[in-house]
């Protein structure tokens, strides 16, 4: 009977994410494409993520600029000559190791009733060019993401934040409705 305590504990661990930041909220999602026909397609590059990141991140990005109506684009590309180009770098910020390995082992000892928590702040920057490459639209955004793991949340996974996945798509979101809303996009 005691070898399942350990195994039942394990069973009942949970993880949800929180996320936070400043993302100003969109009237209208998505932004109509107001510059269509000005270019035939917008070349986007995101840079700066660790890989662990870099896929989902791409994803998202790659996501929300499909939901632009009437946007031709590429992601991953070097602009060319004609067209107009987003470029997208991120800051990665982790919480420092020592705090990491402090709550992992509180977690650890009292078998997931003192939660652990993994930090992970990004700073995002975009950049809009025109086909000359002139600097047409800046926009920045600092976002973050706590994730809690241990048995005491499972009550709260119903209700749990949008996790890192929402995070980015939350965020590009928020810089292509600011780039559309400057005209540029």
């Amino acid at each position: 009977m005691r070898a399942l305590l350990p195994l039942t504990l394990g069973l009942l661990q949970a993880c949800a994410s929180f996320e936070a930041g400043a993302l100003p909220h969109l009237e209208r999602w998505p932004p109509a494409a107001a510059r269509a026909g000005a270019a035939s397609t917008l070349a986007v590059t995101l840079e700066g993520l660790p890989g662990k990141f870099e896929a989902g991140w791409r994803k998202a990005l790659t996501r929300a600029l499909g939901e632009v109506d009437g946007l031709r684009f590429v992601v991953g590309e070097a602009a060319s000559s004609e067209a107009r180009s987003l470029a997208v770098s991120v800051t990665h910020r982790r919480q420092p190791l020592p705090v990491s390995r402090a709550w992992m082992a509180a977690c650890a000892l009292t078998a997931g009733v003192v939660p652990a928590r993994a930090r992970h702040a990004f700073d995002v920057r975009a950049v809009a060019r025109d086909a000359a490459g002139r600097e047409l639209c800046v926009v920045e955004r600092r976002v973050a993401s706590s994730t809690w793991v241990g048995w005491l949340l499972l009550p709260a996974m119903p209700f749990a934040g949008v996790g890192m996945t929402g995070l980015a798509e939350d965020t590009f979101r928020s810089v292509l409705g600011e780039v559309a809303a400057e005209g540029w996009l």
